[in-house]
């Protein structure tokens, strides 16, 4: 098998499996088509090794989204203190400037991470 159609194999059955499809289907498919065993063990070792890439990015995705909503939960935090000593008619505020740069921050590493 080529190195081509190797990969070309690798992606369909990667979004089967993605999808859904065992990993025996996969194999029966290939068989059906006249591949040897050799030629389905690379192409399934392969679709493995895609899947659990795939799976680990999703995972990182999840992770950069999470982090960037509690940035955002931390900076609402700090304007809110802010913003309710500040109207609340003390001749004393507190300006949660630690809390809001903070969460800032938190979204911004986290978001651009996210679009990688």
């Amino acid at each position: 098998m080529e190195f081509r159609e190797l990969l070309d194999l690798s992606k369909h059955y990667l979004e089967k499996k993605i999808n859904g499809t065992d990993y025996k289907d996969i194999k029966r498919e290939l068989l059906r088509k006249n591949f040897s065993e050799e030629d389905i063990n690379k192409v399934i070792s392969r679709v493995q090794r895609l899947e659990l890439q795939h799976l680990k990015k999703k995972n990182a995705n999840v992770e950069f989204s999470s982090g960037a909503l509690i940035g955002l939960i931390i900076t609402l935090i700090g304007v809110g203190i802010t913003a309710y000593t500040y109207f609340s008619g003390a001749q004393v505020y507190i300006i949660a400037y630690g809390a809001i740069l903070s969460g800032i921050s938190m979204m911004v590493y986290n978001l651009t991470r996210y679009r990688k």
